[in-house]
């Protein structure tokens, strides 16, 4: 960037960053300044407070899927809780009543089509009081298999 555009931006400018997110015309509005690196650089802040998506790592689809859950360690039977989507990382959980604070647990994820339980231990990587979000843990090869192959089966289905 020649060094009479990038002083235009020093201490910075209100404006807005225009680009294509998935086929859209998208425009933040923020802060542009020069860039700190000694290079010639543009380093823009969002002002506006949107957000653009998580890129996740894992394709997350709505599985028909039951959630047993109870405190790592605990032997009571624990609470059940639907599933609102599941990805081969983790479950978005409808928060149940009585549901610990955790922050991990042990979980049985019972989906429509498969008869045996998904078991493993699971994390919390975040909660509203409407929703928890676990991050499976100590998970078997072979319950992630049978995770994948459910999900692929419904995005399939879907699309």
């Amino acid at each position: 960037m020649p060094t009479e555009v990038l002083e235009k931006f020093t201490p910075g400018a209100l404006g807005y960053l225009l680009f294509e997110h998935h086929g859209l015309k998208t425009a933040l509005k923020g802060i542009a300044t020069a860039g700190q690196d000694g290079q010639a650089s543009l380093a823009f802040v969002v002002i506006d407070g949107v957000q653009l998506p998580e890129r996740r790592a894992a394709e997350r689809v709505r599985l028909g899927a039951l959630a047993r859950i109870s405190a790592d360690g605990d032997t009571a039977e624990g609470v059940e809780a639907t599933a609102a989507n599941v990805s081969v990382g983790g479950v978005l959980l409808e928060r149940p009543a009585g549901l610990a604070d955790g922050p991990d647990f042990r979980l049985e994820l019972s989906l429509d089509q498969d008869p045996e339980p998904i078991r493993c231990r699971a994390s919390v990587v975040r909660a509203t009081p409407t929703q928890v979000a676990l991050k499976f843990i100590d998970i078997a090869d072979a319950d992630r298999i049978r995770l994948a192959s459910a999900i692929q089966q419904r995005a399939l289905s879907v699309a």
